[in-house]
């Protein structure tokens, strides 16, 4: 069954007999706000994970403050639902969390794309979705969070779908987190990434980046 999102603003009826929308049981520290809408990313910082076991066996570049990467920030989903209102909207949070709200562009052979895409005001996003159930709605409203994916490069196993969502992103900060009872907590920022095998047991590394040109 897909696992879908019940709005915080409005109350979505069922697609078909059967079908219940399940909501998403965050901690305290990690509520969502609604999305805001989005006209442009001029300036805009979004927040990305650096995710185990990426980091661990080197499959991540190293990432020092100020420096100039392509990158192509993957959006993973927790749960969605479809949007009522189809304008671009976004939120997100500074440990990597996000709620978008966009148009789904699906997998077309023709194009090279191998995973679906979330259009956000111009922008893509390669969604991390393995439920094999075709979506509810063209327009979504997605829950879950940034990461970058190696797969994505240039050269990885998904780098046609890539190539569509690269951008160049300046890094503006690298922050470590510590996790207490499961939530991150004491944010210390570092100037770069550290080596493979640095990161101590608990210990999670999310980068803040913002689009150049």
């Amino acid at each position: 069954m897909t696992t879908t999102r019940r709005s915080r603003r409005r109350t979505l009826r069922p697609a078909s007999a059967g079908r219940v929308r399940t909501s998403r049981k965050r901690a305290p520290e990690l509520e969502l706000d609604d999305p805001s809408p989005i006209a442009t990313w001029t300036d805009r910082t979004i927040t990305a994970q650096l995710a185990d076991p990426y980091l661990s066996d080197g499959r991540l570049p190293s990432m020092a403050v100020g420096e100039v990467l392509e990158l192509a920030p993957t959006l993973w989903m927790a749960c969605y639902s479809p949007a009522a209102d189809h304008e671009p909207a976004w939120w997100g949070g500074p440990l990597g969390t996000a709620t978008a709200r966009g148009l789904l562009v699906p997998p077309d052979p023709r194009t090279g794309l191998q995973v679906f895409l979330l259009e956000v005001a111009g922008r893509l996003f390669p969604l991390n979705w393995t439920n094999p159930e075709p979506f509810l709605a063209d327009t979504i409203e997605a829950d879950g969070g940034l990461y970058l994916d190696p797969r994505l490069d240039e050269g990885g196993l998904l780098a046609p779908s890539g190539d569509w969502c690269r951008r160049p992103y300046r890094v503006t900060d690298v922050r470590r987190y510590r996790r207490v009872g499961g939530v991150p907590r004491d944010p210390t920022s570092l100037e770069c990434t550290p080596p493979p095998g640095a990161l101590r047991q608990g210990e999670s590394l999310v980068v803040d980046l913002v689009e150049v040109g």
